[in-house]
């Protein structure tokens, strides 16, 4: 039986959509849910997604432990002069690409069922248009059979790295820092 790990899941995920949408500028993780301050950072990079992992659940069936993943995907457009589409046009066009690609898709990920509750929504403000992008969030639940890791596996985590976003409206990464974390038994 093949298992994975939350991380793996999404970066499988985040592979697949690049791959299947491959106009878009950017396809990247995300660590969380959007703000407006978020929203500003990424819209430079639009037409993008980003997909973050927003939850789970999990449980074990005959010693199989799993998880149930609760799945964002964030659509960010925003308008071009290279393209005669408004920004929201563009957002239904790689809306529905994005639609038709999540159903059933288990992301080349063997340890992953078919995703469910499949949603999508039009996140459409008036503060989000004053800021020149259209913005689609899909969710979805997905299950993943994980494997129990070994503590040698767990060193991996022992370092961080963090980058520094000094102007947040330019959308670069100004320094980047390796944090070696202590502690332990």
């Amino acid at each position: 039986m093949s298992t994975t790990t939350i991380l793996q899941a999404r970066s499988d995920i985040v592979a697949a959509i690049a791959l299947a949408l491959p106009t878009l500028r950017e396809v990247a993780p995300h660590g969380g849910r959007f703000d407006l301050a978020e929203l500003k950072r990424v819209a430079a990079l639009a037409p993008c997604v980003r997909v973050s992992i927003i939850g789970w659940k999990a449980g074990s069936e005959a010693r199989q432990p799993w998880v149930e993943l609760d799945i964002n995907a964030v659509l960010v457009c925003r308008g071009n002069p290279a393209t005669p589409l408004s920004r929201d046009a563009q957002a239904l066009v790689f809306g529905t690409q994005l639609a038709a690609l999540i159903p059933r898709n288990t992301w080349g990920n063997a340890a992953a069922k078919a995703p469910e509750n499949v949603s999508a929504r039009n996140l459409f403000t008036t503060t989000i248009d004053a800021n020149g992008v259209a913005f689609i969030g899909y969710r979805w639940r997905q299950r993943f059979d994980v494997a129990i890791l070994s503590p040698a596996e767990l060193d991996d985590l022992l370092t961080v790295v963090v980058e520094y976003d000094l102007a947040p409206s330019d959308a670069i990464i100004d320094a980047t820092d390796n944090v070696t974390l202590e502690g332990g038994p």
